[in-house]
């Protein structure tokens, strides 16, 4: 998965790693999850993000398990 995100080269992308968490309950387990969803959501829209500094278009959001259709750029 990694080496296809890398093979990106008509967009700018930032690839972005949870740190791991010691005190969550088990990894699997639904505080994990929206923990982990809270932690990226900060990330990207809280202004931690210095390549969106400025930025005033439009920025997708695409996880491991997310799918890009055909009519995803029109």
């Amino acid at each position: 998965m990694l080496r296809l995100a890398e093979g990106v080269t008509f967009a700018p992308l930032r690839i972005v790693f949870h740190p791991p968490r010691k005190d969550a309950i088990r990894p699997a387990s639904i505080i994990a999850i929206k923990s982990h969803w809270i932690w990226l959501q900060d990330l990207i829209w809280g202004g931690n993000v210095r390549e969106l500094e400025g930025w005033s278009r439009d920025v997708a959001l695409l996880e491991e398990d997310h799918a890009v259709t055909p009519d995803y750029i029109k």
